[in-house]
């Protein structure tokens, strides 16, 4: 069961980090040509790039965080999926927000 939870532990860690990341790659990129094209011309689109730099931060983070921990329990957990869940509803509203901005300017 600790192991369970340890691993699970270590999934929210590494999506919480991944939807900063992806947040913080997306405005980037509309903020920056610069920065879409060199997406673009390493992985022939940008969306992919994207996908690819979270596919593999996830990936990594979840292993890092998984063997650096030493022991979890349910309430931190828990609070690790709740501080997910906001980071995520935050990082939609902000993009939501971004983009209108970006429209209406």
């Amino acid at each position: 069961m600790q192991s369970r939870i340890k691993f699970a532990y270590a999934l929210a860690l590494a999506a919480l980090a991944t939807v900063t990341v992806v947040t913080a790659l997306t405005v980037a990129g509309e903020l920056s040509a610069g920065f879409k094209d060199a997406l673009k011309n390493t992985f022939t689109h940008h969306w992919l790039g994207k996908s690819a730099i979270a596919l593999g931060l996830f990936f990594i983070l979840t292993l890092l965080s998984y063997f650096a921990q030493t022991s979890t329990d349910e309430a931190r957990l828990a609070r690790m999926v709740r501080v997910l869940g906001w980071t995520a509803a935050c990082a939609t509203v902000g993009l939501y927000l971004f983009f209108l901005k970006e429209f209406l300017h």
